[in-house]
């Protein structure tokens, strides 16, 4: 079964926005910026925001067998949550991606769910994406994680609405306090969204 068996499954329809949650960690900062950028895009008419968070998901280690994913283009062998994510990821027309900084890095959610998104590699151009990185310090990774999903979108070659919204808090839910950055979510939803909505119209028929 090819590549294609995920883009049958995206049908696509009105303009949908994805925000990805790398924290483990339950209503954790990271999950707060993101939502309220997904709530930067109910600004925009005839968007659709929805929210997955990697915590719940069963995502195994890609083995890199690129041989049949990547060269052969077959279906990835492995059979867990990805499947429904990669069709996700297919059916919408801009993300928001976030992730704690873990050691000045990506957390390990993020980084299994960027590597198996090879199934569906040049699938994903033009897509309007966004970042949000958050560490417990003013230098506490935030740039270097933020970096790496930046790379990892323009390996797809997505389109960077913007600049990454920073945010530093340790304690569970503290990001809540920074007013400034919760307000600079919201507006890079916002324009993600206006941007989507403008390539979309210009895409279909």
């Amino acid at each position: 079964m090819s590549v294609y068996f995920y883009l049958k499954m995206a049908n696509k329809g009105s303009v949908k926005i994805l925000g990805i949650v790398g924290s483990p960690r339950k209503r954790s900062n990271t999950e707060i910026l993101v939502k309220k950028a997904l709530e930067g895009t109910k600004w925009v008419a005839t968007v659709d925001a929805e929210m997955v968070l990697l915590r719940n998901k069963n995502i195994q280690l890609c083995k890199g067998c690129y041989d049949i994913c990547y060269f052969k283009k077959i279906r990835c062998p492995i059979h867990d949550d990805m499947e429904e994510l990669l069709v996700k990821l297919l059916k919408a027309d801009g993300y928001i991606f976030g992730t704690p900084t873990y050691f000045g890095g990506v957390s390990g959610l993020m980084r299994i769910f960027m590597d198996r998104t090879v199934p569906i590699f040049g699938k994903l151009k033009d897509k309007i994406a966004g970042i949000v990185s958050v560490g417990d310090g003013k230098f506490g990774g935030q740039e270097l994680a933020a970096q790496s999903i930046r790379t990892f979108c323009l390996n797809h070659s997505m389109i960077l609405a913007e600049w990454h919204v920073s945010g530093t808090a340790g304690k569970r839910g503290e990001i809540l306090n920074d007013i400034d950055v919760l307000e600079k979510a919201r507006k890079m939803g916002q324009n993600i969204a206006r941007l989507a909505v403008i390539l979309h119209s210009k895409m279909t028929p």
